[in-house]
C-alpha cells in the first residue's frame, strides 16, 4: 500500500500512527508527502519522501498576478486559474520499497541503491541476503527478468543520471559515487548505453 498525503505534517502524523499500530514503513505502507519541508521530512524516522512544489515559481506567479490586479481595473471580473507545476519528487526512506514478492527481493533492490558507490558485486548481495546464489538468481530472473549483476549495473547508471541532472559534480566524482571503477570506464559505458556522453546528457536533462 502507498499513501499520498496533502502535506508533510500529515505524512508525519500518519507515520506516528503506523508506529503505534506496528505497521512497518515503507514495507507495509509507503508514505509520500507534499511541500518538501526539510525539517519535518529530514528529522522523521524513517525520513519522509515528499514532492517539491517549486515554491519560488509559485511566488513569482503570485507576484505577476498581483501586478496584473493592480494595473487592470477589470481584473476581478475575469475567471483566471494559474497553474504552477511541481518540481520533482524528493525520494527518502519512507518510499524505499519495491512492490514485489518475495519481500527480500525488495530489500535487495533497496540495498543496491543505498550501497551503489561501494562497487558492489553479486556476491555482496548474496551475503547481505544470506541466501544461496541459486535462490537469488532464480528470483531475479523470474520476477524482474534480469540478473543480479545487470540490476547492479542498472542501479549504477540510475545514480549516475541522477547526479548528472541534479549536481555540478565532475565526471570523475560522478563515476566514483556511482560505483564505476574509473572515470574512463564510466564515460564509455554511459555513452554506449545512452548514445551520448555524460556531459551531453547533463546539458539536455539538467534540472533547474
Amino acid at each position: 500500500m502507498a499513501v499520498f498525503c496533502p502535506n508533510d505534517l500529515r505524512a508525519w502524523q500518519l507515520l506516528q500512527v503506523c508506529k503505534e499500530c506496528d505497521i512497518h514503513v515503507p514495507h507495509d505502507i509507503a508514505i509520500l508527502g507534499l511541500d518538501n519541508d526539510v525539517i519535518v521530512c529530514g528529522f522523521s524516522n524513517p525520513m519522509i519522501s515528499s514532492i517539491d512544489p517549486d515554491t519560488p515559481a509559485i511566488g513569482r506567479e503570485a507576484a505577476r498576478t498581483l501586478v496584473e490586479m493592480m494595473n487592470d481595473p477589470d481584473f476581478r471580473k475575469k475567471t483566471l486559474i494559474r497553474q504552477v507545476n511541481p518540481n520533482r519528487v524528493i525520494g527518502r526512506a519512507s518510499t524505499e520499497v519495491y512492490p514485489i514478492d518475495p519481500p527480500w527481493l525488495s530489500d535487495a533492490l533497496v540495498y543496491m541503491r543505498k550501497r551503489v558507490s561501494d562497487q558492489l558485486t553479486a556476491s555482496d548481495i548474496f551475503d547481505y541476503l544470506d541466501l544461496s546464489h541459486t535462490v537469488v538468481n532464480a528470483a531475479f530472473r523470474k520476477v524482474l527478468n534480469t540478473t543480479v549483476q545487470k540490476e547492479i549495473a542498472a542501479a549504477r547508471m540510475e545514480e549516475a543520471r541522477r547526479l548528472l541532472e541534479n549536481t555540478d559534480l565532475k565526471t570523475a566524482q560522478i563515476a566514483e559515487r556511482s560505483g564505476f571503477a574509473s572515470a574512463t570506464y564510466f564515460v564509455h559505458t554511459f555513452t554506449q548505453a545512452h548514445g551520448i556522453s555524460p556531459i551531453s546528457w547533463r546539458k539536455q536533462h539538467r534540472q533547474p
